[in-house]
């Protein structure tokens, strides 16, 4: 079985988060005896955004991560999602064979997961970075 990674492991290599930002978190989680979340106190302090803790928690999940930046898009896959779907949702396709859809969202959405399969696919989940994300399917649609 696979050791799941720790969330500050994750943040470490994903975000701008610093090893001594990390310390400080965990040192007030400790002193201060409280439950609140690691990433919850991570985004308070500024440290991170929430959505660098919802991309984090995705991996933890075994969500694999892909950045979209670079990434040449397919023009009939991405006109197999509907523009105001992709929109809204940032929902990025990336790929299909078969019936099997590949996309990336910047968060995981039973939600999003049904509106893909509602069309008829399979979906298979990449996390991406929103702003990432945003940016690819703004060139691919304006």
């Amino acid at each position: 079985m696979r050791k799941k990674l720790k969330l500050g492991e994750i943040l470490l290599e994903t975000s701008s988060l610093t090893k001594d930002q990390l310390k400080e978190a965990l040192y007030l989680q400790a002193k201060e005896n409280i439950s609140k979340p690691l990433g919850e106190i991570l985004v308070e302090k500024g440290y991170v955004s929430k959505e660098d803790v919802e991309l984090a928690l995705g991996i933890q999940e075994g969500y694999p991560f892909i950045s979209v930046k670079n990434y040449n898009l397919i023009p009939d896959v991405v006109k197999k999602i509907p523009k105001e779907l992709a929109l809204r949702y940032f929902i990025l396709p990336l790929d299909l064979i078969d019936n099997i859809m590949t996309v990336a969202v910047p968060s995981i959405c039973e939600e999003i997961l049904n509106k893909i399969e509602e069309l008829g696919f399979k979906v298979r989940i990449f996390l991406g970075r929103k702003e990432e994300i945003k940016e690819a399917l703004k060139k691919y649609f304006d």
